[in-house]
């Protein structure tokens, strides 16, 4: 369907151009946030082309430097950076290139900087699976420990419970190989995340899933196992998921620019909680 979009006072809102609708102005519901035209535009409209300029120095402690020769080549950057500006790849929001420890071409597009925190979706499962790691070298979790008995006061019965369910551990969790009948790749999984995501509760809608296969004999990829380690690892720490993470991981690699909300309910729909 082809579309006008209107930002018009009274027209706020896309006009339908083609089909059984045509004509209709759907209007816009709710307060109007501040348009940035660098939502639609690589960069500004009065500023469309493209010339290198070497990186700004920042107080990162990162090297900046000009690309001079080889290996670089300085024409290829520029018919990418040109590309890039002209809106050929829409996709890509930032470009840097380091070679031997000097940072040598950074460019942001649209509405990215150097200080725009970005999206990081499932990449968020990896920063879960370091934060179990700190837990275990705190001597707060152990691999092979079952995970239902970290559940038991606040979900005294769970769903679907046999044999197989008792015996998943942490280790289960962190190699997609729980056995529990969730599978991110196949929409008719139960524990599909969509099917997570309108529930009222994430961890009790994956402890009540039924088993597919004994754990540990069988992989899928599972964002509710993740829901799981993080709720583990807010019991054993005794602290909301972002505390534990602030003072064990990013404060200690200097991350300071960082926003997470690991509230797994459905108020987290369309965030998933990632960082």
């Amino acid at each position: 369907r082809r579309v006008r979009l209107s930002l018009e006072k009274g027209q706020e809102g896309y006009t339908l151009l083609d089909g059984g609708d045509a004509g209709r102005l759907f209007r816009r519901v709710g307060p109007a946030p501040p348009f940035d035209e660098r939502v639609w535009f690589p960069r500004p409209p009065s500023n469309l082309g493209y010339r290198y300029a070497p990186p700004a120095p920042r107080a990162d402690g990162l090297e900046v430097g000009r690309v001079e020769g080889p290996p670089l080549d300085a024409a290829r950057l520029q018919q990418m950076g040109e590309a890039l500006a002209g809106g050929q790849h829409p996709d890509v929001h930032s470009v840097l290139i380091a070679h031997r420890g000097r940072l040598l071409y950074e460019e942001y597009f649209y509405e990215y900087d150097p200080n725009t925190p970005h999206p990081l979706r499932s990449a968020t499962k990896s920063v879960v699976s370091a934060l179990v790691g700190l837990a275990i070298a705190q001597n707060k979790l152990e691999l092979r420990q079952p995970i239902l008995p970290f559940f038991t006061d606040e979900y005294p019965t769970v769903a679907n419970l046999t044999d197989g369910k008792r015996k998943i551990t942490i280790e289960h969790l962190l190699t997609n190989r729980s056995g529990l009948d969730c599978d991110d790749w196949n929409r008719a999984s139960p524990g599909h995340e969509v099917k997570m995501g309108l529930s009222d509760d994430w961890a009790r809608f994956i402890l009540d899933l039924p088993m597919r296969s004994e754990p540990g004999t069988s992989a899928s990829y599972c964002s509710g196992g993740v829901i799981l380690l993080g709720r583990i690892v807010e019991k054993v720490a005794a602290q909301p998921l972002e505390t534990f993470a602030r003072r064990h991981l990013f404060e200690p690699l200097g991350i300071h620019n960082w926003d997470w909300r690991f509230d797994p309910d459905r108020s987290s729909i369309n965030t998933v909680c990632q960082l």
